[in-house]
């Protein structure tokens, strides 16, 4: 860029329409956003509602984490936080695999829309002589060709028992041989030859009922031929179908890999989180323990019954005075016969 032109640049910068207002900035604020991993806490809710989640949501399986695992100091906590945003990172892997499955699933059903439609195009009825005229496209799916010979056997069909194939013979026997492309077998060869004998093009000695019987029979067994090589078409398409289908339950690719990592990496952290948090519990509670079994420390029932409460537990918070007078005593007897012995064996 010259200089004139970056100064131009620069000066465009600052005449431009951006948002101003705070309302406005924190409209476009999330226009870039992706999945929301890295947003600031300030922006948690605005991301949450931005991917279509609800941040109430969150704040209650925060709350039930806290209830279950106890209270605790700031660290304890921090440990909580991170749990929380683990369980929501869970979550959310969860919905991405599910649109991926259902974004695969849409095209699949776009891919077996396609063949519906060709197949809808390639049937006719056999009263459309017209259809003759037409120079048609050789369908490259197996069951768009099989129905569409299948419509054109059926016209031919009609056309000889009408007796209206008159100056159709030549179109006839192209077709036929377009329909077939090179695979026509005897019965389509010996068809193509009936036609032409019917309308005179061809020497022949039988009579035209003969003949016309004859084709009609031909017609009807290359018809009942087109009609399985349709129906297992068919048959075909509907076991793709449900095999694409069921692959979408596990959709492959880049994303899906990452995907799958990604849920591997997130339970071995909530677990790891999980033992932390449910250590930190225990040594917790046998402080907790040991505090309140101290003289100075004893709370009155009250206290001890909502202490154990929150805690799930069950400590024994009882007046011990006597039972810390009897251990005392069996201390001081303890000293008195170890001494005993140092002297005897002396």
């Amino acid at each position: 860029m010259t200089p004139e032109l970056l100064e131009a640049t620069r000066r465009n910068a600052h005449r431009s329409n951006g948002p101003r207002s705070p309302a406005g900035k924190a409209n476009v604020k999330m226009n870039a956003l992706q999945h929301g991993i890295y947003a600031a806490p300030e922006n948690r809710a605005d991301v949450m509602r931005a991917l279509g989640e609800d941040p109430q949501e969150f704040a209650r399986l925060k709350a039930d984490l806290k209830l279950t695992y106890g209270p605790g100091d700031m660290l304890w906590n921090k440990q909580i936080d991170d749990l929380t945003n683990l369980y929501w990172r869970q979550k959310r892997i969860a919905r991405l695999q599910t649109g991926l499955m259902r974004r695969a699933l849409r095209e699949v059903e776009a891919r077996q829309r396609q063949p519906e439609l060709d197949i809808a195009a390639a049937t006719f009825d056999a009263s459309r002589l017209e259809m003759l005229e037409l120079d048609l496209p050789e369908p490259a799916d197996a069951g768009v060709r099989a129905r569409l010979r299948l419509s054109y056997l059926e016209l031919i069909r009609a056309q000889v028992q009408e007796a209206r194939s008159k100056n159709q013979e030549a179109r006839i026997c192209t077709l036929l041989e377009k329909l077939y492309r090179g695979r026509m077998g005897w019965r389509v060869v010996r068809i193509s030859k009936l036609v032409r004998a019917l309308e005179g093009s061809h020497p022949t000695v039988e009579p035209q009922e003969v003949l016309r019987r004859e084709l009609l029979g031909l017609l009807e067994e290359e018809i009942a031929g087109a009609q399985g090589e349709f129906a297992a078409a068919e048959k075909e398409h509907r076991e793709d179908a449900a095999l694409e289908r069921d692959a979408c339950l596990a959709p492959v690719g880049p994303t899906w890999e990452t995907l799958l990592r990604e849920q591997a990496a997130l339970d071995r952290s909530i677990d790891r989180k999980v033992r932390i948090i449910l250590a930190m519990r225990k040594d917790y509670t046998r402080l907790l323990g040991i505090v309140a079994r101290h003289p100075k420390n004893r709370p009155d029932h009250q206290e001890a019954q909502e202490l154990n409460e929150l805690l799930g537990l069950d400590l024994p918070y009882e007046d011990t005075a006597d039972e810390d007078l009897l251990e005392d005593a069996k201390a001081v007897e303890q000293s008195a016969n170890v001494s005993e012995k140092k002297g005897s064996g002396s």
